[in-house]
């Protein structure tokens, strides 16, 4: 660069645009020069930053908001990591704008239209989406593993209410929604992560062939008016419990405290608690049920298979959706 133009270039901003550059009196020569020498690196088409080396996410956030312009606000993966939600799926920068917004920034970010107004606010010092609309971005061409474990953690942590996610995907388009009505329906079957999900699923199917009785998920169990357990599921009627231990949720001396004393008491309770790891219960579902199938067995031997004065408080439907006689 000659003197003056390195002078010019030196009081530009850390990370720049075309815009930047041609209100420097600059052409986008000078950028392709600099990365071409290794001072500067392309974050995205038409946006730099004046440093080499790796381009971080922060970056290509704040190119993508500066090349959209007004009203481009974050969303998706990046919206919920912003607000500080838990089981957030990878995936590109996305940036909502407004529908007649026509621009490519390439892979890097995905650029979300819409036509409907909606809340941003400041986090981190940028634009941000509210709750509903970044977990409803995220999970865009996600498995539905991670679709629901995104759903379900934002509905219990209190991030989002159901009610409000199922108006916005039904305002929106039926095309690739299939993942996110399937997480809302485990969320109303009482549902609150991902791997009780799975275990629903797989006890739905057992019932169905007449393996296992009805069940619930996560109710309350109550004895003599005191609060015994709450079991992700219940089988109705047979004082059986399924539980799901992760090692996110129980592997630290802590949990692993509260689980066995969570056991104890309910065993002392007359209830049977039978434990697995989600990447166990996947790896073999059905030696799961085999072994929740053997545990009823015997509790129907048992003259009183319930313990005597047990309240059950229900969260979701009983499941299936048929009668159960207890």
């Amino acid at each position: 660069m000659r003197a003056t133009t390195a002078a010019r270039a030196a009081l530009l901003p850390p990370l720049l645009t075309r815009a930047d550059l041609a209100a420097a009196g600059l052409d986008t020569d000078v950028a392709l020069r600099a990365v071409q020498s290794g001072t500067w690196s392309v974050v995205l088409p038409g946006a730099w930053t004046r440093r080499g080396g790796e381009v971080t996410r922060r970056e290509r956030q704040e190119a993508a908001l500066a090349l959209l312009g007004d009203g481009a606000a974050l969303t998706g993966p990046d919206a919920c990591a912003a607000h500080g939600m838990r089981d957030v799926p990878d995936g590109p920068v996305a940036v909502l704008v407004a529908h007649e917004v026509r621009r490519d920034l390439g892979p890097a970010v995905r650029i979300v239209r819409t036509t409907a107004t909606v809340p941003v606010l400041q986090l981190r010092g940028l634009p941000t989406v509210a709750p509903v609309r970044a977990v409803l971005d995220a999970c865009w061409q996600q498995p539905l593993q991670h679709v629901r474990a995104l759903v379900l953690a934002a509905v219990a942590d209190g991030w989002v209410d159901l009610s409000d996610v199922e108006r916005l995907v039904d305002e929106g388009p039926r095309r690739g929604s299939a993942t996110v009505r399937r997480a809302v329906l485990d969320a109303h079957r009482g549902a609150r992560s991902a791997p009780e999900a799975e275990l629903a699923d797989v006890l739905v199917a057992a019932v169905r062939r007449g393996h296992l009785p009805p069940f619930l998920l996560n109710p309350e169990l109550l004895l003599d008016g005191e609060p015994v357990v709450t079991p992700d599921a219940y089988l109705v009627g047979l004082g059986v419990g399924g539980e799901m231990d992760s090692v996110r949720h129980h592997g630290s001396t802590r949990a692993l405290d509260s689980t066995l004393l969570r056991h104890d008491r309910a065993s002392r309770a007359g209830i049977e608690l039978h434990h697995v790891t989600p990447s166990r219960f996947r790896s073999d579902p059905q030696a799961y049920v085999d072994r929740l199938r053997e545990a009823v067995a015997g509790r129907r031997q048992l003259t009183v298979p319930e313990p005597p004065g047990l309240v059950v408080v229900r969260h979701g439907p009983l499941l299936p959706a048929i009668s159960c006689t207890r």
